[in-house]
């Protein structure tokens, strides 16, 4: 199954997010399911690798690049770990798992998924293939043909992952550009703040200077309860002062439950991940949490960046970056 045309492209330069992308191109010629999650065993964490989904969905594919799913939930991917044999969840057995994972299959519109180990050394499972369907089962028939294909690379895919996380080892080493030192010292600096309220007053000051091409930056900060509130709001322009105001005004009696189901906020929280979607327009059909519709409702936001905000290795709470006017010169990545 891997072409004269694969095998070049893959010897010219061992790449493992370009193996990724053959092999999710193997997959889906195969033509079961109408999307699929390709996932990597990394640290305690399974990690996506590979997100295909369908049409309706493909605006946040990129959004959940390099999702990670802990260890510890109750989720099939997870399972699959554990037992290292294929689970098979529907809408009735998807209440066995956990509300996050739950969250993701309705608002996928997920009612059959299949998940199957990718096996590794010793035949060990090194990452878990996920296949759904929103209207059919997925057949014996294709099961068995996922199953030859991830037998089939798995050798390639363990090697290229091994060589891929050396290799960011040594550049993590060897790398020491202006901008990564500013980083450094700016986390340094952070830690050896003494509270909370020194660290969202150094953040804050930064953001709109470090991200120009955003109008409006929030930070929010975590309380023992739960929730996330928001600690700070500002704005490079008095254009937008009154609907910051009417935000600040509607988020202090609306705190945000800490919750993968509550906002893209929590999920950046809870994650220590970044969530950037650069034309959010484009998601207004999708499902999102009811605090994220009502924000944006208020703010018309065009685009918006999700940080974590982390001290001493935790989440404290995050940082949300605006753009309330056209997104012509934002950029896709970040």
């Amino acid at each position: 199954m891997t072409g004269q045309n694969d095998i070049d492209l893959l010897a010219s330069r061992p790449d493992l997010e370009q193996l990724l992308d053959l092999l999710s191109a193997h997959i889906k010629d195969l033509g079961a399911g109408d999307g699929h999650i390709l996932t990597l065993l990394e640290e305690e964490s399974l990690v996506c690798r590979q997100v295909v989904l369908p049409e309706n969905y493909q605006c946040i594919e990129r959004t959940y690049q390099d999702y990670r799913f802990p260890l510890d939930e109750k989720n099939p991917l997870n399972e699959v770990v554990s037992t290292e044999r294929p689970v098979f969840v529907d809408h009735d057995t998807i209440r066995e798992y956990s509300d996050n994972f739950q969250t993701r299959f309705k608002r996928w519109n997920m009612e059959y998924l299949v998940c199957l180990p990718v096996p590794g050394a010793d035949q060990k499972c090194q990452g878990v293939l996920l296949v759904f369907d929103s209207s059919k089962p997925i057949s014996g028939e294709a099961i068995i043909a996922f199953h030859k294909l991830l037998l089939k690379w798995s050798g390639l895919v363990r090697v290229f992952h091994d060589y891929t996380t050396m290799s960011l080892e040594l550049e993590a080493i060897h790398k020491a550009s202006e901008e990564r030192k500013r980083f450094l010292a700016l986390i340094n600096d952070l830690n050896q703040l003494n509270s909370t309220d020194q660290v969202t007053s150094s953040v804050g000051k930064e953001l709109l200077e470090l991200y120009p091409f955003f109008d409006m930056s929030v930070i929010l900060l975590d309380t023992p309860e739960g929730y996330l509130y928001v600690k700070q709001a500002a704005t490079r322009d008095s254009r937008w002062a009154s609907i910051m105001r009417e935000f600040v005004s509607y988020t202090a009696n609306q705190p945000y439950l800490i919750d993968y189901s509550t906002s893209a906020s929590c999920v950046a929280y809870l994650q220590q991940k970044h969530l950037f979607f650069p034309d959010v327009p484009s998601l207004s059909h999708l499902p999102m949490g009811e605090l994220d519709e009502k924000c944006n409702e208020i703010l018309k936001v065009q685009a918006i960046l999700h940080m974590p905000l982390i001290h001493r290795g935790k989440s404290i709470g995050g940082i949300a970056l605006f753009r309330l006017e056209s997104t012509g010169d934002i950029p896709q990545e970040t």
